[in-house]
């Protein structure tokens, strides 16, 4: 046996270990060093890279990612350069890189590889991956792609696409009057929509208030799961909508862009709203109907893994019309859904048939 890993009810992954019983333990950001029931700490995840656990105290290295999100350059905090990487297209490293490779296992994609246990895989989440392009298990939504191997890796275009984990962040834009945009990650059971607004109090521009069409106000982001999630989605089928899937960003760079602006917002302060008192729908920031609006701020989730969406676009018709435009040069980045209609109307029923499942 090489090793053993355990997993949480939703896939996370929080030990590892070999048949000696040495390996890693996972909770959130940290990575523990684990010897039988002896656990010391081993690193932390941080904005930048990682700060290791050494005899000495805390060092930081810092990694410099290229768009795929690999590891180029490992650096200390004064800028020592430790570790330089080239890789293959699949992900081996290239035997002409500059500098020796350290210990650090976080190289292709920025996934964690297996060689503390003498594997030749990345830990690509839901599946492990070969490095010759190929995963060990089938895409667990291969029925959408049939024209494509369950085994391939991006498609077969590893130098321009990412897949953490065979799932894909969709952008939603409804154009009906003023319009709307928003996100949702993950399918099923897992499905999260992140919708952002002025769900909060509405501020009157030069001391008048003119409704929906006021300027500025509270910027409420809202996180929906469950059968909040299918309330808000069945909504959008009443109206004129369009879907976009985004390849080269991940469901879970997404949650932690938006988690993080929740865990320090604000419960909005007009009573008069529905999100007044749901932990779910807190203050991030001032809306601005002009600079920071729901196109604006959809833009930021889907920029926080790879940019490429330019902010030219702030209305959600001009949205529609910019994403069109990406998907139909040929940019394998996005791809329109051809009936979001029927899309969305399966992943409610996904969602609706797992919350009666569980009750």
């Amino acid at each position: 046996m090489k090793a053993t890993y355990t997993y949480l009810a939703d896939g996370t992954k929080i030990k590892a270990v070999n048949a000696l019983g040495v390996g890693f333990d996972y909770i959130g950001s940290f990575k523990y060093n684990r010897s039988n029931s002896n656990i010391t700490l081993e690193s932390v995840t941080t904005a930048g890279g990682r700060t290791y656990k050494t005899s000495s105290g805390y060092e930081a290295r810092y990694f410099i990612a290229d768009h795929l999100g690999s590891t180029r350059l490992v650096a200390s905090a004064n800028g020592t350069v430790s570790e330089q990487n080239d890789y293959m297209p699949y992900g081996e490293r290239h035997s002409n890189s500059a500098l020796a490779a350290s210990t650090n296992p976080y190289l292709y994609n920025g996934k964690e590889s297996q060689k503390d246990f003498g594997i030749n895989y990345i830990d690509s989440e839901a599946r492990f991956q070969r490095l010759d392009g190929a995963f060990n298990s089938i895409d667990p939504l291969c029925e959408k792609y049939y024209h494509i191997s369950p085994y391939a890796y991006c498609a077969a275009n590893p130098i321009k696409l990412i897949d953490y984990d065979g799932k894909k962040p969709r952008i939603y834009i409804q154009t009906k009057g003023l319009g709307h945009a928003f996100l949702t990650v993950g399918d099923g059971e897992n499905t999260i929509v992140y919708s952002y607004g002025r769900y909060g109090t509405i501020y009157g521009y030069s001391g008048i208030t003119s409704g929906r069409f006021t300027p500025n106000g509270e910027g409420v982001l809202m996180k929906k799961q469950g059968l909040e999630a299918v309330e808000y989605l069945k909504e959008v089928l009443n109206e004129d909508f369009t879907v976009f899937e985004v390849n080269n960003n991940t469901d879970e760079i997404i949650s932690r862009y938006y988690d993080r602006q929740m865990e320090t917002g604000l419960s909005p302060s007009n009573q008069d709203k529905d999100t007044y008192g749901n932990p779910n729908a807190v203050v991030v920031d001032n809306y601005n109907l002009l600079s920071n609006n729901c196109v604006t701020k959809t833009i930021d989730g889907i920029n926080s893994g790879n940019n490429f969406l330019e902010k030219d676009a702030i209305s959600p018709n001009g949205f529609v019309k910019y994403l069109n435009e990406k998907a139909n040069s040929g940019d394998n980045r996005l791809t329109r859904i051809n009936d979001p209609e029927q899309f969305l109307n399966q992943l409610i029923e996904k969602i609706r048939r797992w919350h009666e499942n569980r009750y």
